[in-house]
């Protein structure tokens, strides 16, 4: 794995390598620079990792949600995200700036983490440049971190809990699904 730090200026890809697995990988052209990797079938753990750095995000509470982010192996939150009742939230760095994660369109096949400003951070839209047909039933998207953001220490830790958050939506709007149609 290469260093995501060097790549930043370039657009990356997050890519399913197969399908129906929890496992992500990001890329620029064939660099593996970052991985995300759920740790069962079904929980929230994730592991976030790059070349310098890992993570562990998790979803914690029942009813007042939200999402933590710590150093792998440490027990203190680094970053806290909180959705409001449409999903999108504030991603706050413990001790440090905050930003808001959101769709950015009304298919939710674009997402944006936004500065306290307003000003656009990072922007995930769904699928890849060059799609295959055996990447048809994969997720996949491509990311793009605005020029602000390239020397910012957190940017790889958005980059990667950003993807975390569309995953977890899509599982919860696939579920809903279900549970819709098993309920007619």
């Amino acid at each position: 794995m290469e260093p995501i730090t060097e790549f930043l200026t370039y657009e990356l890809h997050w890519l399913q390598p197969k399908g129906l697995s929890r496992n992500f990988e990001l890329y620029h052209d064939e660099t593996l620079v970052a991985r995300l990797d759920f740790q069962s079938a079904w929980g929230s753990l994730a592991i976030a990792a790059t070349a310098s750095q890992s993570w562990t995000f998790k979803r914690v509470g029942f009813f007042k949600t939200r999402i933590t982010a710590r150093i792998s192996g440490e027990s203190s939150d680094i970053a806290i995200f909180t959705p409001n009742w449409l999903g999108e939230g504030w991603i706050e760095m413990v001790g440090s700036r905050r930003y808001f994660w959101k769709s950015a369109n009304f298919w939710a096949s674009r997402f944006v983490i936004n500065a306290e400003d307003g000003s656009t951070v990072i922007t995930y839209k769904e699928g890849v440049e060059h799609p295959r047909f055996a990447d048809w039933f994969k997720t996949q998207a491509g990311v793009f971190v605005e020029y602000p953001a390239r020397a910012m220490p957190e940017t790889p830790l958005l980059i990667l809990l950003g993807w975390y958050l569309i995953i977890l939506q899509q599982e919860d709007s696939a579920a809903a699904g279900g549970a819709v149609v098993a309920s007619a």
